[in-house]
């Protein structure tokens, strides 16, 4: 995201669809870019392609094998690339509401097609898509302010066991929202924390050491 420009993705097998979706997207003036992708018949190889996007968001169309012979479905798609990228915004766009719903994951980012003209649902979706875009950009701002400033008293002034466990968790969170698969393991980064402390602890002995013989001396002279 780059200032108020969002960009997005819509997965659909039909084209019609794809150019319905873009041009109601246009019209709601709140995307930069907007990508329209139809899904491959390999699930692994659909998420690389979308990740790749760097997009703001992803939306699917939900009975992605309707028209194709692929085996999986929208909300499996999105689950894989939330799989990667924790709470990534991503919504589900359908025409058989009562079948997304029942096989959701996550129910509220359920949006019906059909709706669209008749009660603006579009709009919403549009709408909502990129309100669920800014909170989780505050969201990671805010993880990563909190990082920084923690990393930052590490090596300054150490850290009790409280914000040692914290600064953990916060790194794993980011860890996870960009990219889940490269995540180190927690119990790495305690062992990494602890030698850093230890290291950080003789450093401080070793100067007060010093500064000792060098009162010491002082005083001789």
């Amino acid at each position: 995201m780059e200032g108020n420009k969002l960009n997005i993705v819509y997965i659909d097998e039909e084209r019609d669809q794809l150019a319905d979706f873009q041009a109601d997207a246009e019209l709601s003036g709140l995307f930069e870019e907007i990508y329209l992708l139809e899904p491959k018949s390999n699930l692994d190889e659909m998420v690389t392609e979308i990740l790749e996007l760097k997009v703001d968001a992803v939306i699917s169309d939900f009975a992605l094998n309707e028209a194709k012979v692929i085996n999986y479905n929208g909300d499996q798609l999105l689950n894989a690339i939330q799989d990667i990228r924790h709470n990534f915004p991503c919504f589900l766009r359908t025409s058989y509401e009562d079948d997304a719903v029942s096989n959701s994951f996550d129910v509220n980012r359920v949006y019906v097609k059909e709706d669209s003209m008749e009660l603006h649902s579009e709009s919403n979706l549009f709408k909502r898509v990129a309100a669920q875009i800014s909170a989780y950009h505050r969201r990671f701002e805010a993880i990563k302010k909190e990082h920084i400033n923690l990393k930052h008293k590490l090596a300054n002034e150490g850290l009790n066991s409280q914000e040692t466990d914290r600064l953990i968790e916060l790194d794993d969170l980011i860890e996870s929202m960009l990219s889940a698969e490269t995540k180190t393991p927690t119990e790495v980064k305690k062992l990494a924390l602890s030698k850093f402390d230890a290291l950080m602890d003789s450093t401080d002995k070793l100067i007060n050491d010093i500064e000792a013989n060098l009162k010491g001396n002082s005083s001789d002279a």
